[in-house]
């Protein structure tokens, strides 16, 4: 729990594992609302994970799902986060006097703990990672330079873009097919129980497959010109501060206008879908 500023809670991970967050969010009272629970209050949303040393070494390099959770809101208490102002005092005084808010996060960090660690099936959604990634594709293509940059391609270079863009929605919709199929066989093995057929063997495949889910989403070669960064379909903007960006080769190249690494940015997406 990052921050502990504000009333209203939000949460970004890797949309595996946003389903988890709105179970657990569900079986709390709200902090703010007597006849609400925190879900209830919650909008549900989540983003992708954004920059700085508590999530980028994990997901943004390693690959490894991760979860980001806090209580903020838009005004805040402005100017004291990291700062020698964030004291006791300004929590009980002004913040939180109740601590509500800090004992409402500790119990659905601890409650999605619980279901991380107790669960036999881990608690990965791989339709839900599908949908959210295929609907952040659509919203990169609609953004007004992407669509401008398109529209400025001519000759072979328009040629090669739509080809790259055409499989580029082919490795898309394998996602969507594979991460439908770890599904069924999830669900399955939710009916079946530990009394089922091969329950075991199918688990430890399944749970291996979910766990590896976002590595899969990485390169060893890492994007272009910042090569740490290994994600291929979410790293930190390089104007955006914490803020992330998805397909963010495409991004960047794009901006900068440079044709062929944004053919490669494809490519390079297309690589790490095909080891699915």
């Amino acid at each position: 729990m990052d921050t502990n500023s504000g009333k209203k809670f939000s949460a970004s991970s890797s949309p595996s594992l946003s389903n988890v967050i709105r179970e657990e969010a569900m079986k709390l009272q709200s902090p703010n609302y007597a006849n609400m629970t925190l879900g209830e209050e919650w909008n549900g949303k989540t983003s992708w994970v954004g920059s700085g040393s508590d999530d980028s070494p994990f997901f943004h390099h390693l690959g490894v799902s991760t979860i980001s959770m806090s209580f903020d809101n838009s005004i805040g208490v402005p100017g004291v986060y990291h700062s020698l102002y964030e004291t006791n005092y300004l929590m009980n005084q002004f913040v939180d006097p109740t601590f509500s808010i800090c004992t409402t996060g500790a119990q659905i960090w601890g409650l999605v703990a619980i279901r991380l660690v107790n669960d036999d099936i881990l608690v990965f959604n791989a339709t839900e990672q599908a949908s959210f990634v295929k609907n952040e594709y659509l919203a990169f293509r609609g953004l007004a330079f992407v669509q401008s940059w398109n529209n400025s391609l001519v000759g072979d270079q328009k040629v090669a873009f739509n080809a790259a863009i055409v499989a580029l929605e082919k490795s898309l919709d394998k996602l969507s097919t594979v991460s439908n199929d770890l599904q069924k066989e999830i669900e399955q093995l939710k009916v079946i129980g530990r009394q089922g057929k091969n329950y075991e063997a199918r688990l430890r495949v399944a749970n291996d497959k979910v766990m590896g889910f976002d590595r899969a989403f990485t390169s060893k070669n890492g994007l272009k010109g910042r090569e740490w960064y290994k994600h291929v379909l979410c790293a930190p903007g390089k104007a955006t501060g914490y803020g992330s960006s998805s397909f963010p080769g495409m991004y960047d190249a794009i901006v900068e206008k440079n044709f062929d690494n944004v053919i490669s940015a494809i490519s390079q997406i297309n690589t790490a879908l095909a080891e699915l």
